[in-house]
């Protein structure tokens, strides 16, 4: 299983805050290991590699809206985790995720684009994701 964590706020707190979910982390891996076997602080599964984050690849206007949309979007999928036994199974959450991974993502590139275009987004990214799995590069953006 893989988390991600984000933190906003000064250096010096963010690193604080890493270090005190380093020494749990150690502790649990120490004391329990039949509940938690290991972890690694890293980028995308690097272990000791700083990832870089986003903001820099977006613009500071952009990201502004950025940093909501990805706020929501880990809200929308903690709840989603949490009531995972429900999906598909209740009035509250009638479908099976992929419905709601679909309309999150249909919905938002509805707004921003037409049919044809958003059409033409899926295969596109699809031959992004692929080239970043296998090669470990992105491709660059048009």
């Amino acid at each position: 299983m893989t988390l991600r964590l984000r933190f906003y706020g000064e250096d010096n707190i963010v690193d604080q805050i890493g270090q005190e979910i380093e020494n749990k982390l150690a502790t649990l891996e120490r004391d329990k290991p039949e509940v938690y076997l290991s972890h690694c602080f890293g980028r995308h599964g690097e272990c000791n590699k700083d990832y870089e984050g986003e903001a820099c690849d977006w613009g500071t206007e952009a990201w502004k809206l950025g940093i909501r949309f990805l706020n929501l979007g880990s809200e929308t999928a903690l709840e989603l985790i949490k009531n995972q036994e429900k999906l598909g199974k209740s009035k509250e959450y009638e479908k099976p995720i992929n419905f709601y991974a679909d309309r999150y993502v249909h919905c938002f590139l509805n707004n921003i684009f037409d049919p044809i275009k958003e059409i033409n987004f899926y295969p596109t990214e699809a031959i992004q994701r692929t080239s970043l799995l296998h090669t470990g590069k992105q491709l660059v953006y048009r």
